[in-house]
């Protein structure tokens, strides 16, 4: 007798007519890693590429600040974008090469998409404190002013090096969120030469109850590929305004680095299916002397029709394959067709999927080396 170890459904991207259009605007992508800032990008102050002057054409990175003192640069994307549905933020970072202590950081930011971010405070607010139409503020913080009460920023824990720190809208007075120590990951100030570098990304996903998001962070070496998790299901609870810019900011003061930056992205957090796909074995096992069908039972998760733009494909795994001459059975109204090279069945594009389920059956068999190998 053969179980069944594994079945699973492939739903083709962008297949679905409900498909929102507000995604249109995303993903925003700053690579930085040539000579030329990307369609939307503009820098403020002393940031500048170092493709073709410290690195090679195609392998550089947007610099943002000097290891000097009272260094600062900003820099934004023009296209505006909706965070209702949730966000994913991704950039990769290096900082060092400052001295003892290091500093201040770098922040990237969310704000209002009617605002400018004008008065936006440098060193202890990274550029990003007191900004008109801030939202949310990610700051890696290495001399560890972001995280404390100052003229800056309102409220936190205090001074905390080597942090990575969260910050709320400004209309609310940028209040701390959230902070987790980095340690090592951000204390190469004495390095001469460029460290390896991290990427954090950030999932920001809207609250099933209430305003806001809950947020999480991770921060992966670029080298080793080991992953932390610095900032976990945290309570965000302010509602985005309707647009939203994002922008990138770093800072100098009394303590100093490089701060660098590159491939950066803000993509739509993917969103679920509203099909629900289930493959059940009648029966629960395949036997050679024995028929078995197996159904996939199609349960459309909302409250009214739509129309599939694209083909809907049940990749049926081993060892389970399709017996000939090939045996349909089923509920689910249009042409469903077999690719037999595949495994797969196929409800094809055109079709109204109903609210409720419909199933969609075929007889299988094992597949041969899986019984050989019995």
């Amino acid at each position: 007798m053969l179980h069944v170890l594994a079945l699973w459904v492939v739903l083709v991207t962008g297949c679905l007519s409900w498909a929102a259009t507000a995604w249109a605007q995303l993903p925003i992508t700053g690579h930085f890693t040539t000579d030329a800032l990307e369609k939307g990008w503009t820098i403020d102050g002393t940031g500048f590429l170092t493709a073709g002057r410290y690195d090679p054409p195609d392998a550089g990175w947007l610099w943002l600040a000097d290891a000097t003192d009272r260094n600062k640069s900003m820099v934004m994307n023009d296209t505006a974008f909706s965070a209702a549905n949730g966000l994913i933020v991704e950039f990769e970072f290096t900082m060092w090469g400052g001295g003892p202590i290091g500093g201040d950081g770098i922040v990237v930011f969310l704000f209002d998409a009617t605002q400018t971010m004008d008065a936006a405070q440098s060193a202890s607010g990274l550029g990003y404190c007191r900004g008109a139409g801030g939202w949310l503020g990610i700051g890696l913080d290495a001399i560890g002013h972001f995280g404390r009460d100052s003229d800056a920023c309102l409220g936190g824990p205090g001074v905390a090096p080597q942090s990575l720190t969260i910050r709320g809208p400004a209309s609310e007075n940028n209040p701390f969120i959230a902070s987790a120590k980095l340690g090592d990951i951000l204390g190469h100030h004495l390095d001469k030469q460029r460290p390896d570098s991290h990427r954090v990304r950030l999932h920001l996903t809207p609250k099933t109850t209430g305003n806001g998001y809950r947020i999480d962070v991770s921060v992966t070496n670029q080298t080793t590929q080991e992953t932390i998790h610095p900032i976990s299901n945290i309570d965000y609870p302010y509602a985005a305004p309707s647009l939203l810019r994002v922008g990138i900011a770093a800072s100098t003061s009394i303590g100093k680095n490089v701060h660098e930056l590159r491939n950066f992205s803000v993509r739509a957090l993917p969103q679920p299916s509203p099909i629900a796909i289930t493959p059940v074995l009648h029966p629960s096992t395949t036997d050679p002397a024995q028929a078995s069908t197996l159904i996939f039972t199609v349960t459309n998760r909302e409250k009214k029709s739509f129309t599939l733009t694209d083909d809907l494909r049940m990749v049926i795994d081993r060892p389970l394959t399709i017996s000939q001459p090939v045996t349909l059975s089923g509920t689910c109204l249009g042409t469903v067709v077999t690719d037999l090279a595949n495994s797969t069945l196929v409800l094809e594009k055109g079709h109204a999927i109903r609210p409720g389920s419909c199933t969609v059956g075929v007889v299988v068999e094992p597949h041969k080396s899986s019984a050989l190998g019995r």
